[in-house]
C-alpha cells in the first residue's frame, strides 16, 4: 500500500481527498427529506417512479434538492485513508470540488464520479490515463 500512496504523499502539493454527498430531496409539506439512490439530481426527479409515487399522498409539489447527508461508508474510507498517509489532508465536498483544486493538488475521489458535475463534464467523452513518475505526483492525462 505504501508504495501506491507514495507518489500522493511525496512531493509538496497538498493532498485533498474529494467525497461525494449524496442528493436528499426535502419535502416541505412532509417536513421530511427523502433519497432515491437513482437519482443525482432534482432534473431527474420526473423519471424517477418512486418519487412520482410519493409525491401524490404526501402533496409535495414542490422537492428542494439538500445535500448535506454523505454516507457512512465515504465517511469510512476518508478516515482511513487520513489514518494511512500519514500527514495533512484537506477534505471536500465534491459538489464544491473546482478546475484549481484539480490543477493544484493531488486529489484522491471518494465515491460516484456522477455525483461530481466538474469530474463527471471532465471525463465524460474524453480518453484519459493516470500516469505516475518517480520524480514527480500522479497527474491525470487527457489523450488528443
Amino acid at each position: 500500500m505504501e508504495a501506491f500512496w507514495r507518489p500522493y504523499v511525496a512531493g509538496s502539493a497538498p493532498v485533498l481527498i474529494s467525497f461525494d454527498v449524496r442528493p436528499f430531496f426535502y419535502v416541505l409539506a412532509a417536513g421530511l427529506a427523502v433519497p432515491d439512490y437513482r437519482v443525482n439530481s432534482a432534473a431527474e426527479i420526473p423519471s424517477s417512479e418512486p418519487f412520482q409515487r410519493f409525491r401524490e399522498p404526501m402533496g409535495a409539489e414542490e422537492l428542494r434538492e439538500t445535500r448535506d447527508y454523505a454516507d457512512f461508508g465515504a465517511v469510512h474510507a476518508v478516515f482511513l485513508l487520513g489514518r494511512l498517509l500519514h500527514r495533512d489532508v484537506v477534505l471536500k465536498h465534491s459538489t464544491f470540488l473546482g478546475w484549481e483544486d484539480i490543477f493544484n493538488s493531488n486529489i484522491i475521489f471518494i465515491g460516484k464520479t456522477n455525483l461530481n458535475p466538474t469530474i463527471r463534464d471532465a471525463l465524460q467523452g474524453r480518453s484519459y490515463r493516470a500516469s505516475c513518475c518517480p520524480r514527480a505526483s500522479c497527474r491525470l492525462r487527457f489523450r488528443s
